[in-house]
This record gives structure tokens, C-alpha cells and sequence, in this order.
């Protein structure tokens, strides 16, 4: 069973754990989808006369994020490419202005502030950009770049500057003879390092790393991620790390939050989330890891279609039409193999994967043991029929009428914090609602 819960905060529990450094509660940023001068432009007939519609849907990047991260810690975000880990980085560090929620840092919630304070505050909250190469200035040498900041700041004279970046240079392992040196003359993993020493040129407290290690060779990111944690380790810093790549996340993080189309779905420990995942979604994305052995074999939930657009997201919860756990309807009574081949059927439809012609075939390759009695066989049958009369989205309404509206999976999800009081775990998902009879 588990407990509801409005946000993400997998300590809040804990009587003795100290204050977090940033709360991020219900952060949301949406962007208007349209574009040019008449983007957001539409032609209407209703009611046969001709009118104008100026109504736009926004992307919703980045839709109600609430969670805490705690001094010391590195938190790790992870998602599939569109997701919104990114837009989220930059609005957490007012790169891009929040649509909705508060972003407290240190007591103070930046989105309050603007001009002068906002820029003081920046001091304690600095970022490492993916690109190691465009997010340095091609004209300015590496020394003239990490004093950059201190010098914005009005940090220091220009000799103990000179002094802070040398001494930096050193700590992520270059050297202070390198310091009138351009970019272009450094190979991609020392460019990151030089962004490293950027960001902690004003002695931040919290850094946010998009992507650091993503685009270096392997051997590269694992010298990079043990300069980034000797540097936590040094100066007490709070990382908020994101990455595609579950095996950096896992090495680097002590908690991992994973986001699916603007939402947290999953937070907890990492070795909690990795041996024992509770959401499909996370699920699938670490049954896709690798495993380094050509003779292993394990139970795979590959993660089959692409993520849908921020601008138009599923209803309820936005992993439903790719989650293989989906839910069925309550007036569906099957075994789960029967049930997950009705799915499998369902998507098919929607996906239109075989010929027209082909349709009573296909039906009956997707049920080898018979397709199932009663109203469940009668409503695939019906959509077969259509499919084979080219009527594709006839089968697919019938489908989804009698199989994907009715579920609970459609309706708005919660935050479930699990019961077990050694798994800090939070779960977005209905089949950890402690109403429901599917909980795991």
C-alpha cells in the first residue's frame, strides 16, 4: 500500500533531516506554440459563418515540478530527449522566466526577485552547459572566462583574480601556463573543465549541470564526473545533475528524479530506483541500459513509440499511451497475458501497422489461442472489420471507447509515497494509490 502525497519530497518525513537548499514546488513553463505574426491565427466556420479564432495551445515544457534538493547532495534528473529536463535547468536558474510556482533557494524564492537582487543571488546558484565548446566565448582566453564572473560581481582585484583563476585552473586539473589560452586550443573534456572552473569563480552553493559529460568520450566523463565529485567533496557544493544516461546518473547521484513530458514520475534513492523500480516508465528506461555481457539475458519492457508533444499532452497520466502496465477498465475481466494482447492490439491500431487487406490476419496473429468471448472479442472484431474497410479511425474509436477511456489511467494521477518506512520512494503512478486494487 501507499500514502498520497501533494509533492515530492522524499525528506520531508524525516524529523532530523536538515532544511533543503532549493524547494521547487509546482514550477511549471509553458511556451506559446505559435509562430510569425499570424502564427496563433485560425479560420472558423461554427455556425457557417466565418470567423476568427486567435486561440493557442502552449507547450507545456516544463507542467507542475515539485521537488527539494538537500546541501551536499546531487540530485539526478533523467528523462528521455523532450522531456523538459533542460527547460527546467534554465528556469530553475531564471535563464527562462517561470510561467507558474516558486523556486526557493536558500529561504528566498527567486521568482520574486528581478534587476540588482536577482543578480547578487546568481552569485550562489551557477550552471555547466552541455556544449562545452559554444558556451565559451572563442575570443576571450580561459583565464579571461573564469574571471569573468568574479569581475561581473566586483569580486576582488584584478591581481587576486588573476591569483583565484590559476589556482582554480589547477583544482580541475589544468594548468596555471595555460591561462592566456583560447578555447579552440583544448580538446572537448578539458573545455568542460574550463567550465567547471567558471562556475565556481564566485564560490557558489548550488551549481546545475545540463548534460556535462554527454557529448565527451567515455574515458573523458569518467575524469570529468571524479573532478566534479573531489570538487563537492572541497567545497561543499549542491549539484543538480542532468543526463540522458542512466549509468552516469547512477555513478554520480544520491537521488534520483526521473521526468516524463514536464513531470516528476518517480524520486527516490538510487539504489532504490535502480534495483527496484516502481514506475513503467523508469521501468523501461533502465531495462534499455546495456549490460556488458554478451551471454546475459534478462526480461526486457522495452519502451515502444515516442513522446508526445508538450503542446497536446495525454490526459491523466501522460505515460499511458506507451505504458505497458496500462490499466484496464473495470468491466474488463482478463488474464493479464490476454489483457496486454488486447493493448498490444489496441496500439497497433492506433499505430496502423499492417495493410488494410491484411487486417483479418493481423487480428488473428495477435490472439494465436482465439480472440477473446463476450463484448471484449465483439469490440475487436468491429475494429478489425473497419480497419479492413480503411476506416482507421472508426477502429481506433472503437478500440479506445471500450478499452482506454474507461481506465483510471485517463483520470488526473497523485504523488503516492510508498508505506514501506525503508523506501523513501514517491511514485506518480494510479497503481500505488492506496484505493486502487492493482497496487503493487
Amino acid at each position: 500500500m501507499t500514502a498520497p502525497t501533494d509533492e515530492f519530497d522524499t525528506k520531508a518525513a524525516d524529523p532530523d533531516a536538515e532544511p533543503p537548499l532549493v524547494r521547487l514546488r509546482d514550477v511549471r513553463k509553458y511556451f506559446d506554440s505559435s509562430q510569425g505574426l499570424f502564427g496563433s491565427v485560425s479560420l472558423s466556420f461554427e455556425g457557417g459563418r466565418p470567423s476568427l479564432d486567435l486561440s493557442s495551445d502552449p507547450v507545456r515544457a516544463v507542467d507542475g515540478v515539485s521537488f527539494d534538493v538537500f546541501p551536499g547532495e546531487t540530485l539526478g534528473l533523467v528523462g528521455e530527449s523532450g522531456c523538459g529536463k533542460s527547460t527546467l535547468a534554465k528556469t530553475v536558474v531564471r535563464l527562462l522566466e517561470p510561467s507558474g510556482g516558486s523556486i526557493i533557494f536558500d529561504g528566498t524564492d527567486l521568482t520574486d526577485l528581478s534587476g540588482e537582487s536577482l543578480r547578487r543571488k546568481r552569485r550562489d546558484i551557477q550552471m555547466v552547459f552541455q556544449d562545452p565548446q559554444s558556451s565559451l566565448d572563442p575570443r576571450m582566453t580561459i583565464g579571461e572566462i573564469v574571471a569573468e564572473p568574479m569581475r561581473v560581481n566586483g569580486m576582488y582585484d584584478a591581481e587576486t583574480r588573476r591569483e583565484r583563476v590559476e589556482e582554480l585552473l589547477g583544482k580541475v586539473g589544468l594548468d596555471a601556463s595555460q591561462y592566456n589560452r583560447y578555447p579552440h586550443e583544448f580538446s572537448g573534456g578539458q573545455r568542460q573543465r574550463v567550465n567547471l572552473a567558471r562556475a565556481l569563480s564566485v564560490d557558489p552553493k548550488f551549481v546545475v549541470c545540463d548534460e556535462p559529460v554527454s557529448g565527451l568520450d567515455v574515458s573523458v566523463q569518467a575524469k570529468v564526473l571524479s573532478i566534479m565529485e573531489d570538487l563537492q567533496a572541497e567545497f561543499g557544493l549542491t549539484y543538480l545533475f542532468i543526463s540522458h544516461d542512466l549509468s552516469v546518473i547512477r555513478y554520480i547521484s544520491d537521488r534520483v528524479a526521473v521526468m516524463y513530458l514536464g513531470r516528476i514520475v518517480e524520486l527516490g534513492d538510487t539504489e532504490q530506483v535502480f534495483t527496484d523500480p516502481k514506475h513503467p516508465y523508469t521501468r523501461g528506461l533502465i531495462d534499455g541500459i546495456p549490460i556488458p555481457d554478451p551471454d546475459a539475458a534478462r526480461g526486457r519492457r522495452n519502451l515502444r513509440g515516442e513522446v508526445p508533444s508538450p503542446a497536446d499532452p495525454p490526459k491523466g497520466c501522460h505515460f499511458h499511451p506507451r505504458c505497458p502496465a496500462f490499466i484496464p477498465p473495470d468491466d474488463i475481466d482478463l488474464d493479464t497475458e490476454i489483457w496486454q494482447d488486447v493493448l498490444e492490439y489496441v496500439r497497433t491500431i492506433d499505430r496502423r501497422e499492417f495493410a488494410s487487406d491484411d487486417a483479418d490476419a493481423a487480428l488473428a496473429a495477435a490472439f494465436p489461442e482465439g480472440v477473446p468471448a463476450g463484448h471484449v472479442g465483439d469490440r475487436l472484431v468491429a475494429a478489425t472489420d473497419a480497419a479492413g474497410a480503411d476506416e482507421w479511425e472508426d477502429a481506433a474509436a472503437t478500440l479506445h471507447e471500450a478499452f482506454i477511456e474507461p481506465s483510471v489511467c485517463l483520470q488526473a494521477v497523485e504523488t503516492h509515497r510508498l508505506s514501506d518506512p525503508e523506501d523513501t520512494r514517491q511514485v506518480a503512478c494510479h497503481r500505488y494509490d492506496p484505493q486502487s486494487e492493482t497496487d503493487e
